[in-house]
């Protein structure tokens, strides 16, 4: 990295940290929507991925000094350097064929999406094939269980419903319990079991019509004007994206209402700040580039 690149590093940084305190709205437990990655993107495409990255993550950490919110060190790190370098990885994608890129991109993200559910779900129902313990619903450190044990006192099967507390030093509190044995018992399982099952199904079907809609990006590739720019835009996003949703799932799984997945908590929280940031920068960045670029040929001509 020249001198020139250190020096665009932090006038880069330096922007993207004052364009930060421009919100159009924040959210409550972190998040809000600014033009603070337009920098990182810009110089993305202008010096490569390696100034860009640099770029944003000096960024990051000038935020975190100035405006921390901070739970744990690993939430640190994924939301303000990582999350913020993540934007200068699309100047890896300046100088590339988009519309090929594109296809493949979205090949990869959804041989990805199908082989991590279906994993998930086969995972999910090997374990409850196999323990006496199935967890109905969680959120944050609360969750309710049905567990099925032999029934020692009147024969056959006995089952519990219980709703536990996890607390910091690793206990676990238990609120309350429901006890049944027998028939009832075995019902009480069944109907676990049928619970997690149709959350399966459900999960399934989210992904079918994800990759649904990836094959109909993919096809619409064909015709539409897919730019460079406009792919790398994304492409950084789809990874500041990610690295926020999984901060939200392992730090800020508190605040997910009572019953609902907490990756689907964590992806709408955060697309609800980072899809307009990436709209905007859709909008924005292109005729931003293309001005530079022809000042660019015009002081080259002169000279």
């Amino acid at each position: 990295m020249t001198t020139r690149d250190l020096v665009i590093v932090s006038v880069a940084a330096a922007l993207s940290t004052a364009l930060s305190f421009l919100r159009l709205f924040e959210l409550p437990q972190g998040g809000s929507v600014t033009l603070d990655t337009l920098p990182i993107f810009y110089v993305a495409f202008w010096r490569g991925a390696g100034v860009g990255v640099s770029a944003g993550a000096l960024s990051g950490l000038i935020q975190l000094l100035l405006r921390p919110f901070a739970v744990h060190p690993l939430q640190v790190l994924l939301d303000y350097p990582l999350a913020m370098g993540a934007c200068g990885l699309a100047g890896f994608l300046r100088q590339t064929d988009s519309k090929r890129m594109l296809k493949i991109g979205l090949s990869v993200v959804g041989g990805l999406v199908l082989v991590v559910v279906a994993g998930l779900q086969w995972l999910e129902l090997n374990r409850i094939s196999r323990t006496n313990e199935v967890v109905l619903a969680r959120s944050g450190d609360w969750q309710t269980v049905v567990r099925t044990r032999p029934d020692t006192t009147f024969g056959d099967v006995e089952s519990e419903i219980l709703s536990l507390r996890a607390r910091s030093d690793g206990t676990v509190d238990t609120l309350g319990k429901i006890t049944a044995h027998g028939e009832s018992a075995r019902q009480w399982l069944s109907q676990a079991v049928q619970t997690v099952r149709a959350e399966q199904m459900r999960w399934f079907g989210n992904t079918f019509m994800l990759l649904v809609a990836l094959l109909g990006v993919a096809l619409l590739a064909r015709y539409l004007a897919v730019g460079a720019v406009g792919l790398g835009v994304l492409a950084g996003s789809a990874v500041k994206f990610g690295l926020h949703v999984v901060s939200g799932v392992v730090f800020f799984a508190a605040y997910a209402p009572v019953g609902e997945s907490l990756w689907v908590y964590s992806a709408a929280y955060n697309a609800t700040y980072i899809i307009p940031q990436t709209v905007f920068a859709l909008v924005l960045l292109p005729p931003v580039l293309s001005r530079v670029r022809r000042a660019d040929r015009i002081s080259r001509s002169a000279e």
